[in-house]
């Protein structure tokens, strides 16, 4: 005897079910659950089980969903069908993995390649939108998986989903992580040092410690991350049309930004009045209100300010500038104190030096 009203069935009662062969066993709980998120596949098996007045999810009444999708693949049993085996012509491979997030409501890990992809195209098919979500969200690798990954010298992460994940301690040393997203990582004292990070997601992420030496940031995403500044780990990075890296009070007073390519950066305002700024390439940098360090200091030998705006003091006083080796090419300095200065090997290519006093 068939029986529509839910109530009228314990919830807990198991239902077998054959899926292309292989059998699983669930409660009534569970196939119902799949069918109050809108499964097509668990509406289905519902209303074999519950009868034809069945509660059958969010899309309940609409028969031509069921008839087009999954209602051909479920085969009821002819006799009190709660209590025997209810056949779906179906690969069962996504199953296990439904069956699994039903019960417990987490998203289940599974392995990156045609098997996410598959599972990912059947859980939208079946209608599970929540869970499709979720898959879609899913990291590539866990710690444990890239730590094994990480064994081949040639591995390459482009594009890899790595996100909210403690990574600390990690090596990535000369790896190729373009367009990676490491949002929200744990990357405390990894080793970056001279990796390809070009359009890098690391928004959010701690890299307190991190060795970014040479690292390529070019485009990267960096807002609100911790980045080690003062630690001497960012010598040679790569910021060019990176977002996000200045921190918000615009403090990067003791950065030790040696060889850094700053070019294009919006720094104004921000303060650098102690950092090492060496052969740092500052080109195309707005630097108006930004508090640079002594131009007598040395802090700013080889720096190259081609392009750059908003540098030159506003009192014109650059006497005793140690600039040796910097490149000016371009730049306005007329009227300039440059007097006792060190311009040697300087590049002042098309320099107005008009009044200037040298």
């Amino acid at each position: 005897l068939l029986m529509a009203d839910e109530t009228a069935m314990p919830q807990d009662v198991r239902i077998r079910l054959n899926v292309g062969g292989t059998v699983f066993h669930a409660s009534l709980n569970t196939v119902m659950e799949g069918a109050r998120q809108g499964g097509l596949l668990f509406r289905c098996l519902c209303v074999q089980i519950l009868g034809p007045s069945a509660p059958v999810g969010p899309e309940a009444g609409r028969e031509e969903d069921l008839s087009r999708s999954w209602a051909p693949q479920v085969v009821p049993a002819h006799a009190e069908q709660y209590r025997h085996e209810h056949f779906v012509d179906a690969d069962p491979t996504p199953f296990s993995y439904w069956l699994n997030y039903l019960r417990s409501g987490q998203v289940p890990f599974v392995e990156v390649g045609p098997l996410r992809g598959k599972v990912l195209r059947d859980t939208e098919a079946a209608g599970l939108a929540r869970l499709a979500e979720g898959l879609r969200g899913l990291v590539d690798w866990r710690r444990e998986e890239l730590q094994v990954l990480l064994l081949r010298p040639d591995r390459v992460l482009d594009c890899a989903r790595l996100q909210g994940q403690d990574l600390s301690r990690m090596g990535f040393a000369k790896r190729s992580l373009r367009r990676a997203d490491l949002s929200n990582c744990d990357l405390a004292e990894c080793i970056f040092d001279s990796s390809d990070m070009r359009g890098a997601n690391l928004s959010g992420s701690d890299c307190s410690g991190a060795d970014l030496s040479n690292v390529n940031l070019n485009g990267a995403k960096l807002q609100g991350a911790r980045l080690p500044w003062d630690s001497g780990l960012m010598q040679g990075v790569q910021l060019a049309g990176a977002t996000g890296w200045v921190p918000v009070d615009k403090n990067l007073r003791n950065a030790k930004l040696t060889g850094a390519d700053l070019s294009g950066s919006d720094l104004t305002g921000v303060d650098l009045s102690e950092a090492t700024l060496i052969r740092v390439d500052l080109r195309g940098a707005k630097l108006e209100g930004a508090r640079l360090p002594p131009w007598d200091s040395g802090l700013i030998k080889g720096v190259q300010l081609e392009g750059a705006t908003g540098w030159v003091p506003a009192d014109k006083d650059l006497r005793n500038a140690k600039l040796i080796g910097a490149n000016l090419v371009g730049c306005n300095l007329e009227g300039v104190n440059l007097s006792g200065g060190d311009l040697s090997s300087a590049n002042l290519q098309n320099v107005n030096l008009i009044n200037a006093t040298l």
